[in-house]
Formats: structure tokens, sequence, C-alpha cells
């Protein structure tokens, strides 16, 4: 049954990384739709009629349904070793949440960091292209999906901690534990 939830959840991770990352796009193209048109749609070879909000949408889904993958195959192992059924269900869906929570924590400091400092780029970054109209939204948010994507990666190391925490509070079957000694 495990191994079945597994591949479950793996989907289910790798649907939630692409609905993040079209949902993260949406907001990137209300910051600043340069960082698609000069940068992202060509990167993507996205076709002049999706050069639009849909664009944005697709290119999220495409860049994050991966990104779910990433670290949900470890994640959920992981999960598959310390829990019995029930519990693997509900700790990995809480893990899922903990590495959105940690990616989504990393990119609001980023877009807060970047709305407070300099509104160009940094020193002898040569990245932004020149048609580029507003320099400094481009790199706000440019400056956003860095820190989603260190984000990201950081959340495989809080959801790993996550689950070692849940196994270690509640077992393998999802019950609390008692102290030793207690009634």
């Amino acid at each position: 049954m495990k191994f079945f939830l597994f591949q479950v959840l793996l989907l289910a991770g790798c649907g939630l990384g692409g609905l993040y990352g079209a949902v993260v796009c949406q907001l990137s193209y209300t910051l600043s739709p340069d960082y698609f048109h000069h940068l992202t749609f060509p990167d993507y070879d996205t076709p002049p009629h999706l050069h639009n909000r849909l664009g944005a949408a697709l290119v999220g889904w495409s860049a994050g349904w991966g990104v779910g993958a990433c670290p949900g195959v470890p994640l959920l192992a992981l999960g598959l070793i310390l829990f019995r059924s029930r519990a693997y269900l509900t700790h990995s869906l809480r893990t899922f949440g903990v590495v959105a929570l940690t990616a989504s924590a990393f990119g609001i400091g980023g877009l807060c960091h970047a709305y407070t400092t300099a509104g160009g780029p940094p020193a002898g970054w040569h990245g932004m292209p020149e048609e580029v109209t507003d320099r400094a939204g481009f790199e706000r948010v440019r400056v956003m999906h860095e820190s989603i994507g260190a984000g990201g990666f950081l959340g495989f190391f809080s959801g790993t901690v996550y689950l070692l925490i849940a196994a270690a509070w509640h077992g393998s079957n999802g019950t609390p534990t008692r102290p030793a000694g207690a009634g």
C-alpha cells in the first residue's frame, strides 16, 4: 500500500510544484512583464501568441513540476521508511507544505530585500537585456526567483527535519508517543 502511496504522492508533488510555479509566475508577471518578454519567454521558446499571463503560467508550470519531484523523491522515500501508511500520507502532505512554505518565505524575503535595496542589478551583472524598460522591476523579479530557488533547495532540509521530528514525536504509526515513565 505504501509503495502505491509513494507513486501517488510523487505525482501530487509534481502537480503541486507545477501549480506553485504557475502562481509564482503570475505574481512575477504582475511585477515585471519585461522579465518574461525579454528573458523567460525567449528562454522557454514560448510562441509569440502566448506572450501573456497564460504563457507565464505555462512557463511556471514547466519550471515547477520537476522541482516538485526533486525533493519529493528523497523526502517521500524517507517517509516510507519512517511511517506506516496513514501516518505516511499525513506527514508526506505536511512535508510538501513545509517545503512550499520554506520556498515562499525565501521568495518573500528576496522580494522585500530587492524592494529595499538599489533598484538596478548588482555591479558587473550583464544578464539584463538592453530592451528592458523597467529595470528595477526586472531586478526584483530576478532576485525573487533566485530566492525561491534557494528556498526550495533549503526546503529539502527543512522537510527532512520535519519528518525526523515527526517520527521521533509520533512514532511510526502517527500517534503521539509517551515519554518514558509516563503513566
